[in-house]
């Protein structure tokens, strides 16, 4: 595929579909900066369209996730992953994938806030209530999109189930009751 995609850039250097083609292929491959790499020059031939976008934060998500590489690049990774998304939400606002991803990336980003307060000593109880009350805020920044995600898709049981989480630990218990009817209802 590759040896392919190569003879169709050189004779079709301008061609859309063999950029997305190459994105693909290194998708497959698991060269997600190269994947970038393709995905930045398919957002010069058509900014207007949300799933390039889309893909865009996904690798970036990949990239932030990847605890091998140090934190600041992490975090960058993860604030580009997070423009992406709200630019393909901005493109197309009822995109539930982008909904549910930028959804997933605050509760995500949540949870490793929750792991470093847990790490703290028993004395150093400023800080983990410090830490315990930004990963609340994060969660609290999540719940549009995710519940955008579940008016979209209102059987996906992973919004339901990021939803649940989110409304117990945050003792919303009108949100919480509805969204337990919800997945009883799918079960």
């Amino acid at each position: 595929a590759k040896a392919v995609i190569e003879k169709g850039k050189i004779q079709f250097p301008d061609n859309f579909d063999m950029l997305i083609a190459e994105t693909n292929v290194f998708l497959k491959t698991g060269q997600t900066e190269k994947a970038l790499n393709a995905l930045q020059s398919a957002l010069k031939k058509d900014s207007t369209n949300q799933t390039i976008y889309f893909a865009v934060g996904a690798n970036y998500n990949i990239l932030g996730n990847d605890i091998t590489k140090p934190a600041d690049f992490r975090a960058d990774c993860y604030k580009r992953a997070e423009a992406a998304y709200i630019k393909a939400l901005a493109l197309k606002p009822d995109y539930f994938d982008a909904s549910y991803n930028l959804g997933a990336l605050y509760v995500n980003k949540a949870s490793g806030i929750i792991d470093e307060a847990n790490k703290l000593k028993l004395e150093e109880t400023v800080k983990y209530d410090k830490l315990k009350n930004d990963a609340d805020d994060m969660l609290k920044k999540a719940i549009p999109y995710l519940e955008k995600a579940h008016k979209l898709e209102p059987k996906d049981m992973s919004s339901m189930s990021a939803l649940k989480e989110i409304y117990a630990r945050l003792q919303m218990k009108a949100e919480l009751d509805t969204i337990n009817a919800a997945i009883s209802a799918v079960k």
